[in-house]
C-alpha cells in the first residue's frame, strides 16, 4: 500500500484550485494509488501549479523538499 504524504503548501493549493472538475479528477487519482496493492512505499506531494507557474513550483517545490529533509 502506498502512503501519500501532503505539504500544507500542496492542500493549500488544492483548496484554492478553482476548477472543481480538475480538483475531483486529483483527488479521485489519490484515493486510486492509495488503495494500490504495492510494498510500502511513500509518495510525497510537495506543491501543485500549472504551466503558466511551472518555473515558480518547481523553485518552491525544490524549498519546501530541503526543509522536509532537515525535518
Amino acid at each position: 500500500m502506498y502512503l501519500i504524504e501532503k505539504t500544507i503548501e500542496f492542500d493549500m493549493w488544492l483548496k484554492k484550485l478553482r476548477d472543481k472538475t480538475a480538483r475531483a479528477k486529483i483527488l479521485f487519482r489519490l484515493q486510486r494509488v492509495e488503495l494500490e496493492n504495492c510494498r510500502n512505499q511513500l509518495i510525497l506531494l510537495l506543491i501543485g501549479g500549472d504551466k503558466s507557474t511551472q518555473e515558480k513550483d518547481i523553485e518552491k517545490a525544490r524549498k519546501i523538499w530541503d526543509n522536509y529533509q532537515k525535518k
